[in-house]
Protein backbone atom coordinates (compact mmCIF):
# COMPACT_ATOMS: atom_id res chain seq x y z
CA UNK A 1 0.00 0.00 0.00
CA UNK A 2 2.77 2.41 0.88
CA UNK A 3 4.09 2.16 -2.70
CA UNK A 4 1.08 4.24 -3.72
CA UNK A 5 2.96 7.32 -2.55
CA UNK A 6 5.98 6.44 -4.70
CA UNK A 7 3.98 6.97 -7.88
CA UNK A 8 5.20 10.00 -9.87
CA UNK A 9 3.92 13.47 -9.03
CA UNK A 10 2.41 12.58 -5.65
CA UNK A 11 4.61 14.80 -3.47
CA UNK A 12 3.52 18.44 -3.03
CA UNK A 13 5.97 18.53 -0.10
CA UNK A 14 7.44 15.98 2.29
CA UNK A 15 5.22 17.21 5.10
CA UNK A 16 2.00 17.12 3.07
CA UNK A 17 2.81 13.69 1.65
CA UNK A 18 3.83 12.28 5.03
CA UNK A 19 0.62 13.51 6.62
CA UNK A 20 -1.37 12.06 3.71
CA UNK A 21 0.37 8.70 4.12
CA UNK A 22 -0.64 8.54 7.77
CA UNK A 23 -4.22 9.67 7.13
CA UNK A 24 -4.60 7.11 4.32
CA UNK A 25 -3.23 4.39 6.60
CA UNK A 26 -5.70 5.39 9.32
CA UNK A 27 -8.68 5.45 6.97
CA UNK A 28 -8.28 2.14 5.13
CA UNK A 29 -8.26 -1.25 6.93
CA UNK A 30 -6.49 -2.90 3.98
CA UNK A 31 -3.59 -0.47 4.47
CA UNK A 32 -3.50 -1.22 8.21
CA UNK A 33 -3.54 -4.97 7.53
CA UNK A 34 -0.15 -4.79 5.83
CA UNK A 35 1.35 -3.56 9.10
CA UNK A 36 -0.71 -5.78 11.42
CA UNK A 37 2.38 -7.36 12.99
CA UNK A 38 3.81 -4.00 14.02
CA UNK A 39 3.07 -0.94 16.07
CA UNK A 40 3.35 1.75 13.40
CA UNK A 41 4.91 4.91 14.79
CA UNK A 42 5.30 6.96 11.59
CA UNK A 43 4.94 6.88 7.83
CA UNK A 44 6.88 9.55 5.97
CA UNK A 45 8.89 10.44 2.87
CA UNK A 46 11.53 12.80 1.54
CA UNK A 47 10.73 15.89 -0.60
CA UNK A 48 10.01 15.41 -4.28
CA UNK A 49 13.13 14.43 -6.23
CA UNK A 50 14.34 16.08 -9.43
CA UNK A 51 16.47 15.11 -12.45
CA UNK A 52 20.20 15.79 -12.19
CA UNK A 53 22.63 15.24 -15.07
CA UNK A 54 26.37 15.59 -15.61
CA UNK A 55 26.75 16.45 -19.30
CA UNK A 56 23.44 16.80 -21.10
CA UNK A 57 20.80 19.16 -19.66
CA UNK A 58 17.14 18.18 -19.70
CA UNK A 59 15.35 21.24 -21.04
CA UNK A 60 12.42 19.56 -22.82
CA UNK A 61 10.73 16.18 -22.65
CA UNK A 62 12.63 15.18 -25.80
CA UNK A 63 15.93 15.45 -23.90
CA UNK A 64 15.07 12.41 -21.77
CA UNK A 65 15.44 10.11 -24.76
CA UNK A 66 18.41 7.77 -24.45
CA UNK A 67 19.70 9.13 -21.14
CA UNK A 68 20.87 6.52 -18.63
CA UNK A 69 19.34 7.64 -15.34
CA UNK A 70 19.79 6.01 -11.96
CA UNK A 71 16.30 5.07 -10.79
CA UNK A 72 14.94 5.01 -7.25
CA UNK A 73 11.92 2.66 -7.23
CA UNK A 74 9.89 0.39 -9.53
CA UNK A 75 7.44 3.20 -10.34
CA UNK A 76 10.26 5.62 -11.17
CA UNK A 77 11.68 2.92 -13.43
CA UNK A 78 8.37 2.60 -15.29
CA UNK A 79 8.07 6.37 -15.68
CA UNK A 80 11.62 6.77 -17.00
CA UNK A 81 10.92 4.13 -19.65
CA UNK A 82 7.84 6.10 -20.68
CA UNK A 83 9.99 9.23 -21.00
CA UNK A 84 12.40 7.38 -23.34
CA UNK A 85 15.21 7.14 -20.78
CA UNK A 86 17.16 4.05 -19.77
CA UNK A 87 16.61 3.42 -16.04
CA UNK A 88 19.59 1.95 -14.20
CA UNK A 89 19.05 0.31 -10.82
CA UNK A 90 21.72 0.88 -8.19
CA UNK A 91 22.01 1.91 -4.55
CA UNK A 92 22.36 5.63 -3.95
CA UNK A 93 25.77 4.86 -2.41
CA UNK A 94 27.04 3.66 -5.81
CA UNK A 95 25.76 6.68 -7.70
CA UNK A 96 28.76 8.98 -7.20
CA UNK A 97 31.18 6.52 -8.81
CA UNK A 98 28.72 5.70 -11.59
CA UNK A 99 28.25 9.38 -12.45
CA UNK A 100 31.99 9.94 -12.29
CA UNK A 101 32.74 7.05 -14.66
CA UNK A 102 29.86 7.77 -17.03
CA UNK A 103 28.02 4.56 -16.21
CA UNK A 104 24.92 6.75 -15.85
CA UNK A 105 24.20 10.21 -17.27
CA UNK A 106 22.15 11.35 -14.33
CA UNK A 107 20.08 10.46 -11.31
CA UNK A 108 16.80 11.21 -9.60
CA UNK A 109 17.18 12.51 -6.07
CA UNK A 110 16.03 15.46 -3.93
CA UNK A 111 18.51 18.29 -3.27
CA UNK A 112 19.14 16.91 0.21
CA UNK A 113 20.34 13.60 -1.22
CA UNK A 114 22.32 15.41 -3.89
CA UNK A 115 24.34 17.11 -1.16
CA UNK A 116 24.50 14.33 1.43
CA UNK A 117 26.06 11.93 -1.08
CA UNK A 118 28.20 14.71 -2.64
CA UNK A 119 26.66 14.20 -6.06
CA UNK A 120 26.63 17.98 -6.42
CA UNK A 121 30.40 17.73 -6.99
CA UNK A 122 29.66 16.04 -10.34
CA UNK A 123 26.24 17.22 -11.47
CA UNK A 124 26.11 20.24 -13.81
CA UNK A 125 22.36 20.50 -14.45
CA UNK A 126 19.21 20.08 -12.37
CA UNK A 127 15.79 19.94 -13.96
CA UNK A 128 13.09 20.78 -11.44
CA UNK A 129 10.24 18.28 -11.68
CA UNK A 130 8.86 17.45 -8.21
CA UNK A 131 8.89 13.97 -9.67
CA UNK A 132 8.87 11.27 -7.01
CA UNK A 133 9.57 10.29 -3.42
CA UNK A 134 10.74 7.27 -1.45
CA UNK A 135 8.58 6.18 1.47
CA UNK A 136 9.92 5.29 4.92
CA UNK A 137 8.49 3.92 8.14
CA UNK A 138 9.21 3.81 11.85
CA UNK A 139 7.95 0.53 13.30
CA UNK A 140 7.97 -0.99 16.75
CA UNK A 141 7.69 -4.60 17.84
CA UNK A 142 3.96 -4.95 18.56
CA UNK A 143 4.35 -7.45 21.41
CA UNK A 144 6.93 -5.22 23.08
CA UNK A 145 4.61 -2.22 22.80
CA UNK A 146 1.71 -4.16 24.26
CA UNK A 147 3.87 -5.30 27.19
CA UNK A 148 4.63 -1.74 28.28
CA UNK A 149 2.88 0.05 31.16
CA UNK A 150 -0.13 2.14 30.15
CA UNK A 151 1.56 5.43 31.03
CA UNK A 152 4.50 4.60 28.75
CA UNK A 153 2.17 3.59 25.93
CA UNK A 154 0.35 6.89 26.37
CA UNK A 155 3.60 8.83 25.89
CA UNK A 156 4.42 6.82 22.75
CA UNK A 157 0.92 7.29 21.31
CA UNK A 158 0.95 11.03 21.95
CA UNK A 159 4.26 11.44 20.13
CA UNK A 160 3.81 9.07 17.20
CA UNK A 161 1.30 8.60 14.40
CA UNK A 162 0.36 11.83 12.66
CA UNK A 163 2.54 13.83 15.06
CA UNK A 164 5.74 11.95 14.22
CA UNK A 165 4.87 11.60 10.52
CA UNK A 166 4.37 15.37 10.29
CA UNK A 167 7.60 16.06 12.15
CA UNK A 168 9.61 13.77 9.87
CA UNK A 169 8.20 15.33 6.71
CA UNK A 170 8.72 18.83 8.04
CA UNK A 171 12.35 18.05 8.94
CA UNK A 172 13.00 16.76 5.41
CA UNK A 173 11.46 19.89 3.87
CA UNK A 174 13.66 22.08 6.06
CA UNK A 175 16.78 20.14 5.06
CA UNK A 176 16.00 20.64 1.37
CA UNK A 177 16.45 24.42 1.50
CA UNK A 178 20.17 24.69 2.39
CA UNK A 179 21.10 21.85 0.04
CA UNK A 180 19.36 23.56 -2.87
CA UNK A 181 21.28 26.75 -2.03
CA UNK A 182 24.48 24.72 -1.90
CA UNK A 183 23.77 23.30 -5.39
CA UNK A 184 23.28 26.81 -6.77
CA UNK A 185 26.48 28.01 -5.08
CA UNK A 186 28.37 25.15 -6.73
CA UNK A 187 27.27 26.46 -10.11
CA UNK A 188 24.68 23.84 -10.97
CA UNK A 189 22.27 25.24 -13.56
CA UNK A 190 18.67 25.04 -12.34
CA UNK A 191 16.31 24.34 -15.23
CA UNK A 192 12.54 24.68 -15.20
CA UNK A 193 10.47 22.86 -17.79
CA UNK A 194 7.80 24.70 -19.75
CA UNK A 195 4.20 24.23 -18.67
CA UNK A 196 3.60 22.22 -21.85
CA UNK A 197 6.44 19.80 -21.07
CA UNK A 198 5.31 19.47 -17.46
CA UNK A 199 1.86 18.49 -18.68
CA UNK A 200 3.39 15.94 -21.06
CA UNK A 201 5.42 14.37 -18.23
CA UNK A 202 2.32 14.16 -16.06
CA UNK A 203 0.34 12.62 -18.91
CA UNK A 204 3.03 9.97 -19.47
CA UNK A 205 2.80 8.85 -15.86
CA UNK A 206 -0.95 8.86 -15.27
CA UNK A 207 -1.37 5.27 -16.61
CA UNK A 208 0.88 4.10 -13.76
CA UNK A 209 -1.91 4.90 -11.32
CA UNK A 210 -4.09 2.42 -13.17
CA UNK A 211 -1.29 -0.14 -13.00
CA UNK A 212 -1.09 0.35 -9.25
CA UNK A 213 -4.83 -0.29 -8.97
CA UNK A 214 -4.43 -3.44 -11.08
CA UNK A 215 -1.57 -4.56 -8.85
CA UNK A 216 -3.76 -4.17 -5.78
CA UNK A 217 -6.63 -6.00 -7.50
CA UNK A 218 -4.35 -8.98 -8.11
CA UNK A 219 -3.85 -9.10 -4.34
CA UNK A 220 -7.56 -8.98 -3.62
CA UNK A 221 -7.70 -5.28 -2.69
CA UNK A 222 -9.83 -2.56 -4.27
CA UNK A 223 -7.16 0.10 -4.75
CA UNK A 224 -9.31 2.75 -6.44
CA UNK A 225 -10.86 4.22 -3.25
CA UNK A 226 -7.46 4.12 -1.55
CA UNK A 227 -5.85 6.05 -4.42
CA UNK A 228 -8.75 8.52 -4.44
CA UNK A 229 -8.46 8.98 -0.68
CA UNK A 230 -4.72 9.57 -0.90
CA UNK A 231 -5.16 12.15 -3.67
CA UNK A 232 -7.73 13.94 -1.54
CA UNK A 233 -5.38 14.06 1.44
CA UNK A 234 -2.60 15.29 -0.85
CA UNK A 235 -4.82 18.02 -2.24
CA UNK A 236 -4.38 16.60 -5.74
CA UNK A 237 -7.89 15.28 -6.46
Amino acid sequence: MTSLFELPFMTPSAQIASEAMWKTYEKFPAFQKEYSKYKVLALFCHPAGHFHTTKKPIRTIADFKGLKIRTASPWVTEALKNFGSIPVEMPITDTYTSLERGVVDGTVVPFEGLGIFKLDDLVKYTTIADFYTVTMTVLMNKRKYESLPEDVKKVIDENSGLVMSTWCGKAYDAAEIPFKERAIQKGIEIIKLSDADKQKLHAETMPLRGKWIDQMKSRGVDGKPILDGALQFLGLE
